[in-house]
């Protein structure tokens, strides 16, 4: 299965290395950033590690929609930029979700 992580973004600078560092540590097929006009270095960041950088007006929403549009995985996870995820976790999903199921999602959630 083919996993497509977009990621909408706005001034996330300063943590964006860090989250596309543990991000492409799952191995995914592809990780789109979705930028909604940082003021920041954000856009400068991403590229550095994102397989796409894809900017549009802000807004999550419109942004998720941008990056899904241009998504090439044919399984897509939403993620926040200040969020992670196991290893395990991404392994799991990947093994539950089948081509024939259209949506999905759970998770847990723990603060640090």
């Amino acid at each position: 299965m083919k996993t497509s992580i977009v990621i909408p973004t706005l001034n996330e600078a300063l943590i964006l290395k860090d989250s596309l560092h543990a991000i492409s540590n799952l191995d995914p097929h592809e990780i789109i950033v979705v930028d909604g006009g940082s003021t920041d270095a954000t856009v400068s960041v991403a590229h550095t590690m994102a397989s796409r950088v894809i900017k549009c007006k802000p807004g999550r929403a419109r942004q998720m929609n941008a990056g899904a549009k241009k998504a090439t995985g044919n399984l897509l996870l939403f993620m926040h930029a200040d969020s992670k995820l196991t290893r395990k976790s991404f392994v799991r999903m990947g093994k539950v979700m089948t081509p024939t199921e259209t949506a999905g999602g759970a998770f847990s959630l723990q603060i640090e």
